[in-house]
């Protein structure tokens, strides 16, 4: 998908960029990236898993949330070498203010503790909601994730702590793997029963895309106990991937321009 977003900016903005995709081993990313940035025609990276972690501590340069969360997704040309950037949880909320829906003051239940749970909650956190739940198997790996913002991140032990009402509904964010293919819905709903009772009017969204159906597990799971779901995966995905090419071309990509460009595709 990447590419043919990338391909889709360049050709809105006019503005060139060649954006290949490269098969590396993570005990030969320090080399591979070494040789590459030795290349002035290179202006950045993009990183998946498992290189996001490695990548937050390669780089000359960080931008202040990427010691915080611990990884990096994308790096960009900086005077002194590069600079690396997360642009994941930036990408979620220009997701959800696309849809109307403002983090500010809200409740938040995040399913899941690992990399992408960690830049979402941050994410959360830096948009003003209120109080975020992190709801993980391990208590001990959801504790270490609300240490990057223990004013507003709590783990959640017990599905009736969210039984009190709030102001605006909930959101529910799966941030686990879970859904990545169609047989996990069966673990999510064992994983996630405990919580809906207390999350009647709530908005499901999912970080997790399909790029065969129109929907995913966690969320056709969520439509079958009524809640509210709102599709912010794939958008997720052009909008971060808005913010990396702003960053190497130095274009002003709005949410609105990448979406509709984006759009026949």
């Amino acid at each position: 998908m990447s590419p043919v977003i990338m391909a889709a900016l360049s050709k809105l903005t006019g503005l060139e960029l060649e954006y290949s995709l490269l098969d590396v081993k993570p005990t030969e990313l320090s080399s591979a990236l070494k040789k590459l940035c030795a290349d002035p025609q290179i202006v950045g990276f993009n990183f998946t898993l498992p290189h996001k972690q490695k990548a937050a501590h390669l780089s000359q340069r960080t931008s202040p949330d990427v010691p915080i969360i611990g990884s990096a997704n994308m790096w960009a040309r900086v005077p002194e070498g590069f600079c690396a950037y997360n642009t994941d949880g930036p990408g979620f909320m220009d997701a959800l203010e696309h849809n109307g829906i403002s983090m500010k003051n809200r409740e938040v239940v995040i399913l899941g503790a690992g990399g992408a749970a960690r830049g979402v909650a941050y994410a959360c956190a830096q948009g003003g909601a209120r109080r975020i739940f992190i709801w993980n198997r391990s208590e001990e790996r959801a504790a270490k994730l609300c240490e990057i913002a223990p004013d507003t991140l709590t783990t959640l032990t017990v599905p009736s702590e969210l039984e009190a009402p709030t102001p605006a509904p909930r959101i529910i964010i799966n941030a686990t793997s879970l859904g990545l293919r169609e047989s996990d819905e069966a673990l999510l709903s064992e994983f996630a029963k405990p919580l809906f009772p207390f999350l009647t009017d709530a908005i499901a969204t999912d970080l997790v895309y399909s790029s065969t159906k129109p929907s995913t597990p966690f969320l056709r799971l969520a439509e079958r106990k009524q809640l509210q779901t709102v599709e912010t995966a794939l958008q997720m995905l052009a909008l971060q991937a808005a913010r990396a090419f702003n960053h190497w071309q130095g274009s002003e990509l709005t949410p609105q321009q990448t979406l509709s460009a984006l759009t026949p595709i």
